[in-house]
């Protein structure tokens, strides 16, 4: 009677739930993770080596109909969606991992600060390194810190005229793994739209806008700047959360008139 009940038991252990076949499959298709940065569920084709893909409602789809047409497995994209944004996925914060991620390197032995610097004309290149040194430690600071604003300089490249590339070599700043994490356009200081972009991105690159600012919108951007963390809603969130500053500002600007 009790080998009977044993092998009972074996064969209900034994057998998977349909929610565990989908989620053997999809394991068995792609790389899932959870990008606490973005607060969405990223892809991409399992073994390749490409950046992750956010799993819109097309990707969605197309999941769905792969578990049916290759496995005979029906199921709604809605569900699949559930089984995504739960612990089925791992969290990841992208930035850091890329970060730690990085070779330990001398920056005095090697001087790659002082020749990226060296790509830049200006009056006084003592200072530039030493406040552009400073703005990127600040950067890797706001990374990898989620207590306060560890970032309070905005890094500016100023001209006597536009065409001198000075947005493309800032924009050049943020690793090529990294894009989806940096802005470059104008902002709107007293919108809701920047809370998004603090908590979101790791370079805000404001292009040629800062001498267009009324004393209103240079004062909310100085405190953006500053600001320990955001609160914000998410888009099909139920509540106002507050989220760690990670962005570091940058910009471009030519023919600064004083005010």
């Amino acid at each position: 009677m009790k080998e009977k009940r044993d092998n009972e038991a074996e064969h209900i252990e034994g057998r998977l739930s349909k929610n565990e076949r989908i989620e053997r499959l999809l394991n068995s298709l792609y790389d899932f993770r959870f990008n606490i940065v973005k607060s969405r569920t990223e892809y991409r084709v399992i073994h390749a080596s490409g950046l992750y893909q956010p799993v819109t409602k097309f990707a969605l789809n197309s999941f769905r109909r792969k578990l049916d047409v290759t496995a005979g497995v029906a199921t709604s994209a809605e569900n699949i969606r559930m089984i995504l944004e739960s612990d089925f996925v791992s969290k990841v914060h992208p930035i850091r991992e890329y970060l730690t991620a990085l070779p330990l390197l001398n920056p005095a032995g090697h001087g790659y600060i002082k020749k990226l610097l060296n790509t830049v004309q200006v009056a006084n290149p003592g200072k530039w390194e030493e406040y552009f040194t400073k703005w990127l430690v600040g950067v890797v600071a706001n990374a990898m810190n989620d207590t306060g604003c560890q970032n309070h300089t905005c890094l500016v490249l100023t001209g006597d005229k536009q065409g001198q590339f000075k947005t493309w070599w800032l924009d050049n700043l943020c690793p090529s793994p990294l894009k989806n994490y940096l802005f470059t356009g104008k902002i709107e200081p007293q919108s809701k739209d920047i809370l998004t972009l603090i908590a979101e991105y790791l370079f805000i690159n404001i292009d040629d806008q800062l001498k267009e600012l009324n004393k209103q919108n240079e004062n909310a951007l100085k405190n953006l700047i500053t600001t320990p963390a955001v609160k914000y809603r998410r888009p099909y969130d139920i509540y106002i959360e507050e989220y760690p500053h990670l962005a570091s500002f940058m910009a471009s600007v030519w023919k600064i008139h004083s005010k």
